[in-house]
């Protein structure tokens, strides 16, 4: 369930349609949570995917959120494949000085600190045992996509707990679904307001009590001290309006692995318990044979849906995910998605979705228009992901030549930058460095001194 920046949506969507104020458009906490694979799976795996559920630790999502990619030890105590050091190594200059390094012991202790899990390891390697060796991983919400080009078979598919770390400790989705997951809902109260919100409700209790405290020793002067014990002290209030900024437990789903085909995934969208649109989930790719058997798909879909979805979600309206087996028809729920812009509309638009009075069945029409939704096919799903974001800036609204040539330009003025810069170093170096000899012939240190500042 990756985020994406709603501000333009939402801007859109007021202008093309602003009398839609009876749809309440913002997600909330509680939208979020149903799309939760822990939720909704126990009551659809009949219709999805073969799948396990395991709880993590919190020292997990500790090592999850932590800087850098590295992998934890194993049962044995030894690094996993794909293991790197959390320090980059260097080429060492032979004029930089030792000191510029850490100490060995600081690598040591920087060693001792990567974490194991072989709990956890254990868990993943009995259901890869039971799902003939090959799992799909996700968390709760998001499965990390962003994250294929790292592994080997550049792909999801997971064979040892090693596969599914790197991916997972790899991925910006998986952060989301740790650190971001409720941003974006109309409900969410950041934990700094929360705060403020609490301390000042707790003043004000406090306050409040020290007056009642004070009134109840002036009227009562002559209690006895047997009834003093029985008199209660008022309780505070509890603020009702709480930070919550994820979930109470994280799960990691492991599926059974599929072949599956990308041109047979579709997406569907669902307003008001009624399926209002269809979409190629594969929005960059043009596949031809589509079109021959569009109105079956359509059927087999709608079928689907009014069989085993409509009216039993949590939710009236919501984003689910179908594969349908291309030789024999058969079809699979393979997840939920809240009816929100946080959710990727494919060949869509959110202000469409919100108008739609009949269903609308979407592919993807040509190879034109595979190219312009993949911005000229130079822009494969996720390949932003792959390379740092400040390049992908910088090349943007250029083509590829322009790029290279801008970004060749580019990289050579930074070298010669910081020549200038060593250069600019050097010097100043040997201007404050001090002379061997300061007492030796000062009336010949101050002349050349003299002629230095002439030149």
């Amino acid at each position: 369930m990756p985020t994406i920046d709603n501000t333009s949506n939402k801007q859109e969507i007021e202008e093309v349609n602003p009398e839609e104020e009876a749809f309440n458009f913002d997600c909330t906490i509680s939208q979020i949570n149903n799309c939760d694979f822990s939720k909704w799976y126990p009551k659809y795996k009949k219709i999805s995917l073969k799948s396990r559920i395991i709880p993590l630790e919190e020292e997990f999502i500790n090592y999850l959120n932590e800087d850098g990619i590295y992998l934890p030890y194993n049962d044995n105590g030894q690094p996993q494949k794909f293991y790197h050091a959390q320090k980059d190594e260097y080429d060492i200059d032979s004029d930089w000085s030792s000191d510029e390094y850490e100490d060995e012991d600081d690598d040591d202790d920087a060693i001792n600190k990567v974490p194991s899990f072989p709990s956890l390891e254990k868990q993943i390697n009995a259901v890869i045992d039971e799902f003939n060796g090959k799992v799909f991983p996700k968390l709760n919400w998001s499965a990390p996509k962003d994250a294929a080009w790292i592994s080997i078979s550049q792909s999801l598919k997971c064979t040892s707990p090693s596969d599914i770390f790197l991916l997972l400790k790899s991925s910006d989705f998986i952060n989301h679904d740790i650190s971001h997951a409720y941003e974006n809902c109309s409900d969410f109260v950041p934990p700094s307001k929360s705060n403020e919100t609490n301390d000042i409700t707790n003043n004000e209790n406090t306050k409040e009590t020290n007056n009642n405290n004070n009134n109840n020793n002036n009227n009562n002067n002559n209690v006895k001290e047997d009834d003093e014990e029985e008199v209660d002290e008022p309780t505070s209030q509890i603020n009702n309006e709480k930070s919550i900024t994820r979930p109470e437990t994280f799960h990691l789903v492991l599926r059974k692995w599929y072949d599956l085909l990308p041109s047979m995934e579709f997406r569907c969208f669902v307003r008001d318990n009624e399926l209002v649109g269809i979409s190629q989930r594969d929005y960059v790719t043009y596949y031809d044979f589509l079109h021959d058997i569009k109105d079956e798909i359509e059927d087999i879909i709608l079928d689907f849906f009014e069989d085993h979805i409509q009216g039993t979600f949590d939710d009236p309206s919501y984003v689910f995910d179908v594969y349908i087996n291309k030789r024999n028809r058969h079809i699979f729920l393979l997840d939920f998605n809240p009816f929100s812009i946080t959710t990727d509309a494919l060949l869509f638009q959110w202000p469409e979705l919100l108008k739609l009075k009949e269903l609308e069945f979407r592919l993807v029409e040509s190879e034109a228009h595979a190219k312009e939704t993949s911005h000229g096919g130079i822009n494969p799903i996720y390949s932003s992901n792959a390379v740092p974001k400040e390049l992908i800036d910088f090349g943007e609204g250029k083509s590829l030549l322009e790029f290279t040539e801008t970004f060749a330009k580019q990289l050579q003025q930074m070298t010669l930058n910081d020549d200038d810069s060593d250069s600019d170093s050097d010097s100043d170096n040997n201007e404050s460095s001090p002379t061997n000899n300061k007492e030796k012939d000062n009336s010949t240190s101050k002349e050349k001194a003299t002629t230095s500042d002439n030149k």
